[in-house]
């Protein structure tokens, strides 16, 4: 069955899958005070991001990657990403901390579908890449490094990092959910001081829903060390 820690029911309230696992899932309020709103408009979220076309992204990252690695889609929403990761012959393992993705994840995708937090998550294996797309920008800025690190430890060495995060000189919140966000120079300095890793990807895009914001988008490469 599914488990919850202490303190967790007020986010997944009448949970019903019985599949799976939830893993040890925090309370800490920097990567929590999102998910009602996704367990809440799970529904419009859906329908607003499934079929967008970020071909583009897919298309800076895949280069990287190992043929048919493996890779975790970390913060996977609507199964979008992880539904193209596989259909290209990756072996996928998806994670997020909302239920309702989870279970709506869980009816349309063929791999493993974790429910989890960024911050309880244990990965089981080292993975070839990982795709945390507009998703870590709902951890607080001072966890940021500190999350980035715990997954960059279960990358392989050569193995890439993509995530990204709207792009603006002050954190905001927004309809109930929490948005961190970087400048180019900000990043900069944060990447500045992880170690063992390569910067490939420092770069902005355009919203494609035009909501006159930019996306800082980052990829990385872990080194020996």
């Amino acid at each position: 069955h599914v488990g919850f820690c202490e303190g967790q029911l007020d986010y997944f309230p009448h949970y019903e899958n019985r599949e799976g696992e939830c893993r040890a899932l925090s309370t800490r309020r920097d990567e929590m005070n999102s998910i009602p709103y996704y367990n809440k408009n799970s529904d419009n979220y859906i329908n607003q991001t499934f079929s967008m076309d970020i071909q583009h992204l897919y298309d800076s990252f895949i280069p990287y990657m190992k043929p048919s690695g493996k890779l975790l889609d970390l913060g996977c929403g609507s199964g979008r990403d992880s539904n193209y990761f596989s259909k290209m012959g990756y072996e996928v393992v998806s994670v997020d901390g909302s239920w309702k993705m989870v279970e709506h994840c869980k009816n349309i995708l063929t791999n493993e579908v974790i429910l989890s937090t960024f911050e309880a998550y244990v990965p089981q294996s080292e993975f070839d890449g990982i795709w945390a797309s507009a998703s870590l920008l709902h951890v607080k800025k001072e966890h940021v490094k500190e999350i980035m690190v715990k997954y960059i430890r279960y990358l392989k060495v050569n193995g890439v990092f993509y995530c990204s995060f709207k792009s603006d000189q002050v954190d905001f919140e927004e309809d109930g959910r929490f948005f961190t966000c970087f400048t180019l120079e900000e990043m900069e300095i944060l990447l500045h001081n992880i170690p063992h890793i390569k910067v490939l990807t420092l770069k902005y895009s355009k919203s494609l829903q035009n909501r006159g914001f930019r996306w800082l988008n980052i990829i990385l490469q872990k080194q020996e060390g």
